[in-house]
């Protein structure tokens, strides 16, 4: 793609991001479409390091679909098979600093659905760790962990980015899920995760 805009002398900087939007949406706009779970893999693969808005907005049912909690896991894991945790963690990307100002807003549908993905990671029996995923990541988990692509999200400039309203109820809404249950807590360490209030 950038080979594209480069290409064309003439083209001034708006445009050729406008074009990229363009690319970007056509390929998200197949992720729901396509019924091969291959092809949304390779897909969302190729969109993966792409910091836009646009991708959690298109994005949103396919996030619905994962977290609703009548959402049934047998279904999803007759669909994706071994793939579920890796199509997951890439859907979850979406939620990166560049999502905060949809977040955000009081009206918008999406800051539920992003907290039901808070619940659907802490639920599944994963450790709670709001830490420097770059440092443990190796130890913990994979990097094509759900978990893994929320927090780095997170501490990638989205909590930072939220509104004190909005980091408020992301703060309570972990610690609801420590409360629940205590002895998911198995790691806590006091590594800094960047909170400007």
């Amino acid at each position: 793609m950038r080979a594209i805009c480069d290409s064309i002398e003439e083209v001034n900087n708006t445009s050729c991001v406008r074009y990229k939007q363009r690319v970007l949406c056509y390929f998200l706009s197949h992720v729901d479409a396509i019924a091969s779970p291959g092809a949304q893999l390779v897909l969302l693969r190729s969109i993966k390091n792409v910091s836009d808005p646009v991708k959690a907005q298109l994005l949103h049912p396919t996030i619905n679909k994962l977290v609703q909690p009548t959402t049934r896991r047998e279904t999803l894991n007759d669909i994706y098979g071994i793939h579920l945790k890796e199509f997951t963690a890439l859907v979850f990307s979406s939620f990166d600093q560049s999502i905060a100002n949809d977040l955000n807003e009081t009206h918008d549908d999406l800051w539920p659905t992003f907290l039901l993905c808070i619940d659907y990671v802490f639920k599944s029996g994963m450790l709670i760790v709001l830490l420097r995923v770059n440092l443990l990541n190796s130890v913990l988990e994979s990097a094509s962990s759900p978990r893994a692509a929320l927090v780095e999200g997170l501490e990638g400039g989205l909590f930072t980015s939220l509104s004190l309203e909005r980091k408020v109820e992301v703060c309570n809404h972990v610690l609801q899920w420590g409360i629940r249950d205590p002895g998911m807590v198995r790691v806590f360490i006091t590594s800094p995760l960047p909170i400007h209030i």
